[in-house]
């Protein structure tokens, strides 16, 4: 079946292989090494309650919403820009 650990086994492997051979990572800014780091890949999805994961919603709306606005006002108006 689709949760068989060999099959689970196997896919686990070979997408931790595709993240490294695609050069997926990542970096935290303020490490004065600033090195790139290996996406981490958890083989079980975080499962969030129903209440934790409307307030994160609601946050990554606002903040694609915010992103989209800067960008068209960047490759726009540039009334960002001008007004400092």
């Amino acid at each position: 079946g689709p949760l068989d650990p060999d099959l689970m086994s196997d896919r686990w492997e070979e997408a931790r292989r595709l993240l490294h051979q695609n050069g997926v990572t990542y970096n935290i800014y303020a490490d004065p090494m600033g090195m790139e780091r290996p996406w981490p890949l958890d083989m079980m999805p975080l499962l969030l309650p129903s209440h934790e994961w409307k307030a994160l919603e609601s946050g990554l709306i606002q903040r694609a919403t915010l992103l989209n606005a800067v960008l068209a006002d960047l490759y726009g108006r540039q009334t960002l820009i001008r007004e400092g």
